[in-house]
């Protein structure tokens, strides 16, 4: 399909669009396509927010400082293509308009109707970068942000001009690696419910209680029914090794070292937010600290450390492969 063809496409499920051929019709197709545009750059605004007021919440201030700044930039455009203001002439005089200039306008509109959701996986990237991450993330996003930026500008001059810009309508560079690739999916174990039944390493267990932790690496912890409290620590990346951990007693630092007299790598805290499900009840959205642990002498040693709200919690254990797990579903049914 041309690029005409898949304007159509686009363009014609947004409500009060007529095309450029009309001369009476183009204000209005102008107005509805950068009003949908606009709207489209808004919501991906209030995703970036979201995660923003989250780390807020969380006292990581510097990172949450970085994210505003992309939700600014995501926002400054939005407000540039929706109160763009055009004369009389160029696209909307009464002169025929040469046809290599229509076709560049639709040529556009199909590059940025297209290229807003190519911010879709550079702000997913955002949201799962860890705390050495954030840079990259966020100029990846402002790079999208740029291009979509220059492609507007070179739409406007079209407008003003009825002439053909010497700008090429192009999607952002990171849509072609991205066209034709999937957004990267949690393992299976990542939506486990309470009474679902599981193996591990071919013991039998059912899931009775969650704790799930937001922020730039989420994770979920799957409490085992049974003494003593085993937990199953799930991240949200696909491909990374799970945990099988026993509760135990809390150190005095989310910061320690040292757990049952087993000795860990120093590591560096990460904050998010908190929900917690189970027979007693749920909370939400509370702030949360964690860090993960690896033994310095014992590879195969993990430990986990949570600060929740005025209780801490401790989890010490070893590693599972995502294939040692399986999942047969609910015992409810």
């Amino acid at each position: 399909m041309d690029r005409a063809g898949k304007l159509g496409s686009l363009a014609n499920k947004i409500p009060g669009y007529r095309g450029y051929r009309a001369k009476e019709d183009r204000r209005d197709a102008d107005r509805v396509v950068r009003d949908k545009i606009s709207d489209e750059l808004e919501a991906r605004a209030a995703r970036a927010e979201q995660l923003a007021s989250k780390m807020a919440a969380a006292r990581d201030l510097a990172n949450a400082g970085a994210v505003n700044g992309v939700v600014q930039e995501i926002r400054l455009l939005a407000t540039r293509i929706r109160t763009a203001s055009y004369g009389y002439g160029g696209l909307f005089s009464n002169q025929d308009v040469n046809g290599a200039a229509l076709a560049q306008i639709q040529a556009f509109d199909e590059t940025l109707l297209d290229g807003v959701p190519a911010l879709d996986p550079v702000l997913q990237s955002l949201e799962q970068a860890g705390l050495t991450g954030i840079t990259t993330a966020v100029a990846e996003v402002n790079d999208v942000v740029r291009h979509l930026s220059t492609q507007f500008d070179a739409r406007s001059s079209v407008v003003e001009t009825a002439k053909p810009s010497a700008v090429t309508p192009a999607l952002p560079p990171i849509s072609a690696a991205l066209d034709q690739t999937e957004p990267p999916k949690p393992p299976d174990a990542f939506e486990l419910h309470d009474r679902d039944a599981i193996a591990i390493l071919g013991d039998n267990a059912v899931v009775d209680a969650r704790i799930d932790i937001t922020g730039t690496n989420p994770i979920r912890l799957f409490r085992l029914e049974g003494n003593p409290k085993r937990w199953l620590v799930v991240p949200s990346v696909a491909g990374k090794e799970f945990g099988l951990l026993t509760e135990t007693a809390a150190p005095d630092k989310v910061s320690a070292t040292t757990l049952d007299g087993v000795e860990f790598k120093p590591a560096s805290p990460q904050s998010g937010m908190g929900s917690a499900v189970g027979a007693g009840g749920e909370q939400k959205n509370l702030p949360v600290t964690f860090v993960e642990l690896t033994g310095a002498s014992d590879p195969n040693a993990r430990a986990l450390l949570i600060d929740w709200g005025t209780e801490r919690l401790a989890f010490r254990g070893q590693p599972v492969h995502p294939d040692d797990v399986e999942i047969f579903g609910s015992t409810l049914k």
